[in-house]
């Protein structure tokens, strides 16, 4: 698969997700929105959340190896304003929250095949309350397609 077809697959494979809609449903009262790639100068609102956003990081080809290396960040977001304060101890909700929602994208993606059990991947996280992210950089190995790479 060529970049192109990778972040679609990846965008297919979480736009639909029963799990990850149920869940952000419960959550948030609302379906997440998937991104492909994130404008940094009008990046989405808080009523935009919770969202996932594929974003292209690389790719690389070997016409020896017949490989396609893709390397994509996936990164999930949410809104949560909740604080628990017990005792000495005061924890942001969002933290657990959307680590939760990063794994359950990282799942999805492996049942898709995107994903291999054995993928090496380097987590991405920021919180800036109430906006929690959690991110992942992946690589996605496919077999060169016969029609070899394309210019552009």
């Amino acid at each position: 698969m060529d970049l192109a077809e990778t972040l679609a697959a990846a965008r297919d494979a979480i736009k639909t997700d029963q799990a990850i809609a149920a869940w952000c449903q419960q959550k948030y009262g609302r379906q997440h929105k998937v991104y492909v790639g994130i404008d940094e100068e009008n990046p989405p609102a808080e009523a935009d959340y919770p969202l996932i956003a594929v974003i292209p990081a690389g790719h690389k080809w070997g016409l020896k190896s017949r490989l396609e290396e893709t390397r994509l960040i996936i990164v999930c977001g949410i809104v949560q304003e909740a604080v628990a304060n017990s005792g000495n101890v005061v924890e942001l909700a969002g933290i657990s929250e959307v680590e939760t929602f990063r794994r359950m994208v990282e799942e999805r993606l492996l049942k898709a095949g995107l994903l291999m059990v054995d993928s090496e991947a380097e987590s991405l996280s920021g919180y800036f309350f109430p906006i929690f992210t959690s991110g992942v950089e992946v690589t996605i190995e496919t077999r060169l397609s016969s029609r070899g790479p394309t210019a552009g």
